[in-house]
C-alpha cells in the first residue's frame, strides 16, 4: 500500500511538472512558428520587390540597347537601302551602347535580303560576312524569320555565336517604300555579348547582400532554362516572371542561408526549454502551495488523534445554519463512559485506545457521513440531514459495534448518547442543547443501573 501511494505521488508530481512543461513548450513553439512564417512571408514580399526592381533594370537595359536597331533601320531607310554609310557611323553607334549601358556589343550588322553585307567591328566577326539569316538551320535564325513575318524587332535568347562566345541579338526588319508599296529590304541586327550583359546588369551585388539568384528564360513549352545562377535555389525561392519584348524571362531569389537559420531555431528552442522549465516549476510550486494550504486547512479542522472534525470545524458548521433547519435534520451527542476510570486504572494509553475505538465505531456506524466531530476529551457529535428513524437505526449499529469492540486493555466500550431532531426544534442552539441533555440523562441512567461509580473529571 505504501508503494502504491508513493507511486501515485510520483505520478502526480510528474503530471504537475511534465504536463505544464510540454504545454508551455508546444504553445511557445506554435507562436514561434506562426511568427516565423509571418516573418518569412514578409521577407518574401521584400524579395519580390527586389526581384521586380532587378527585372525592370534588365528590361530597361536591353530596351536601351535594342533601340540601336531602330537607329540602323532609320539610316538604311534614309539612304534608300544603300549601305555605304555604315562604316562612317557604325563605330559611334557601337560606342554609344557602352557609354549608356556599360554593355559591350559583339557586333552591329546589316543584311540586305537577310544576308550580312557589313559588320562592325570587323575584327573577330569576319566570318559573319555573307551569313544568311534566312537559313533556319543556324542557331538564332528562327527569330530573324519571325522578325520578317511580324515586321517588328524580335529578340533571341542567349545562343552560341558562329564567331565564338555567347550572345543574344535583336533582329529588326527594314521596309523601303518603292512606288506606293512598302517592300522588305532586309534586316539590321545588334548582337550583345551575353557575359558582358550580365556584368553590366550588376547582379553580383545581390551576392554581396547574401542573396542567391537564378536568371532563366522560359521557352514556348513553359520550361525554364538557366542563363545565369549563383548558389542553390529551392522550390521556396521568390520568382518574378517578366517580359523582355517578345521573350519571357524569370528571376528567382533566395537568401543564401535560407529564409531562417538553424542557429536561430536552436537558440529559440533552448530559450523555450528554459521558459517551459520555469513555468513547470512555477506550476509545481503553485500545486505544492495549494496542497500545503489544503493540509493546513485539514489540520486546523480535524482532530489530531482521531482524524475526525474538531470543535473549530463543528462550530463553523453550526454558525453556517440559520434558525430554520431542514425538517429531517438530526444531532447526536456522544460521550464515552468510564473513561476516567480506565485512565486511572490502566493509564492514558488505555484511555486513548478507548477514544480511538469510539471514533472508529462512529465512522463505521455513520458510514458516508463526514460530519462526525470530536469536541474534546471523550465527547463526540454527529450531524446528519437524515430522518430520526434512519439515525435510530445507525445508533443501533453503533451500540452493536461498541459492544463487540476489543482493545488491548479492555474489551467492549460504552457510549452515552442523546439525539435531537429538527422536527422538535427549529433552532440549532436548542437542538444541540436538547441532544446534550438527553446524552447526560443517558449517562446518569447508565451509572445508576450498572452500579459503577462515576468519577468526576
Amino acid at each position: 500500500m505504501t508503494y502504491n501511494r508513493k507511486t501515485q505521488t510520483q505520478k502526480g508530481k510528474m503530471t504537475t511538472i511534465v504536463l505544464p512543461f510540454l504545454l508551455t513548450f508546444i504553445l511557445l513553439s506554435s507562436i514561434y512558428l506562426i511568427l516565423l512564417n509571418q516573418n518569412i512571408a514578409q521577407e518574401k514580399v521584400r524579395y519580390g520587390y527586389i526581384a521586380a526592381n532587378e527585372s525592370d533594370h534588365i528590361v530597361t537595359t536591353i530596351d536601351c540597347i535594342m533601340a540601336r536597331t531602330n537607329t540602323l533601320k532609320a539610316l538604311v531607310q534614309n539612304h534608300h537601302g544603300k549601305t555605304d554609310f555604315f562604316n562612317d557611323i557604325a563605330a559611334s553607334v557601337y560606342d554609344s551602347v557602352g557609354l549608356e549601358t556599360g554593355v559591350a556589343l559583339k557586333n552591329l550588322a546589316i543584311a540586305p535580303h537577310g544576308v550580312v553585307s557589313d559588320v562592325y567591328p570587323y575584327k573577330d566577326n569576319e566570318n559573319l560576312i555573307g551569313f544568311d539569316f534566312m537559313d533556319l538551320n543556324k542557331k538564332g535564325n528562327a527569330e530573324a524569320k519571325d522578325a520578317y513575318i511580324k515586321g517588328d524587332t524580335v529578340l533571341t535568347n542567349p545562343f552560341e555565336l558562329i564567331q565564338g562566345g555567347i550572345g543574344m541579338a535583336g533582329r529588326t526588319p527594314v521596309m523601303l517604300t518603292v512606288g506606293d508599296e512598302p517592300e522588305l529590304w532586309g534586316l539590321v541586327t545588334v548582337t550583345i555579348d551575353f557575359d558582358k550583359l550580365i556584368e553590366a546588369l550588376k547582379l553580383k551585388h545581390l551576392e554581396s547582400l547574401g542573396i542567391d539568384y537564378e536568371l532563366s528564360y522560359i521557352d514556348d513549352k513553359g520550361e525554364a532554362h538557366t542563363m545565369k545562377s549563383v548558389g542553390t535555389l529551392g522550390d521556396d525561392a521568390v520568382k518574378n516572371r517578366f517580359a523582355v519584348r517578345n521573350l519571357t524571362w524569370e528571376l528567382s531569389l533566395r537568401p543564401k542561408n535560407g529564409w531562417s537559420s538553424i542557429g536561430q531555431h536552436i537558440a529559440a528552442g533552448f530559450l523555450f526549454i528554459l521558459m517551459s522549465c520555469f513555468v513547470a516549476k512555477f506550476v509545481d510550486m503553485f500545486f505544492q502551495l495549494r496542497d500545503s494550504n489544503k493540509t493546513l486547512k485539514h489540520i486546523s479542522d480535524h482532530d489530531g488523534m482521531t482524524g475526525l472534525g474538531n470543535r473549530r470545524a463543528f462550530e463553523a458548521v453550526i454558525d453556517s445554519f440559520s434558525k430554520d433547519l431542514p425538517k429531517d435534520y438530526c444531532v447526536l451527542m456522544c460521550d464515552i463512559n468510564e473513561l476516567k476510570t480506565i485512565n486511572d486504572a490502566y493509564g492514558h494509553k488505555a484511555g486513548d485506545e478507548l477514544i480511538l475505538g469510539a471514533s472508529e465505531c462512529l465512522r463505521r456506524a455513520f458510514d458516508g457521513l463526514d460530519t462526525i466531530y470530536r469536541l474534546g476529551g471523550d465527547e463526540f457529535c454527529v450531524i446528519a440531514t437524515e430522518p430520526p428513524e434512519t439515525m435510530q437505526r445507525r445508533i443501533t449499529v453503533l451500540e452493536q459495534l461498541t459492544a463487540e469492540w476489543k482493545g488491548s486493555y479492555k474489551n467492549g466500550l460504552s457510549i452515552s448518547y442523546g439525539m435531537a431532531s429538527s422536527r422538535d426544534h427549529q433552532d440549532i442552539a436548542a437542538l444541540i442543547k436538547n441532544a446534550d441533555q438527553k446524552m447526560y440523562e443517558y449517562k446518569r441512567n447508565y451509572y445508576m443501573t450498572s452500579g459503577k461509580e462515576r468519577r468526576r473529571r
